[in-house]
């Protein structure tokens, strides 16, 4: 089915993209990118592995956005809030720790939580379990009476 808006790409100069299904959103190019990023890391992200790694892979590598039927920078796609927090990095220097100060409201954070999540977070041990002890050997009144061969 073709766009509502036949001449899409220049409906809206601001924004230029048309809805899509909803099968791949910004979250979507978002939680890829950490992706990529934690392979490329191979460890945890702190707030200066995320200046080192995600910045260059938001504004450096053209990946396929959907929504715009072509090759373009993620950075083109994603929210406000992203896009402010990789220019305060990448061209106000900011210290990572502080990158998202002053910024919007975002809930886009609990969508592509996952990779971090699910790297992060050890597994939960498990308890051991109970054992009884079998030493000494419990004895009974009826065994301590037996005379001993």
């Amino acid at each position: 089915m073709p766009p509502y808006n036949a001449d899409w790409r220049n409906a809206r100069p601001i924004a230029p993209y048309h809805k899509g299904d909803g099968h791949i959103t910004d979250d979507t190019l978002m939680t890829h990118a950490l992706i990529r990023v934690y392979e490329k890391a191979g460890r945890h992200l702190d707030a200066y592995a995320v200046a080192e790694h995600l910045v260059p892979e938001l504004m450096g590598e053209k990946r396929w956005i959907p929504e715009l039927e072509a090759e373009a920078l993620p950075l083109q796609r994603i929210f406000l809030a992203e896009k402010w927090i990789v220019a305060r990095l990448h061209y106000g220097h900011a210290d990572p720790r502080e990158a998202g100060v002053g910024n919007i409201v975002n809930c886009g954070a609990a969508m592509y939580v996952a990779p971090p999540s699910a790297s992060s977070t050890p597994p939960t041990p498990t308890p051991p379990t109970p054992r009884r002890s079998t030493w000494p050997a419990p004895t009974s009144p009826a065994t301590a009476a037996r005379p001993r061969a």
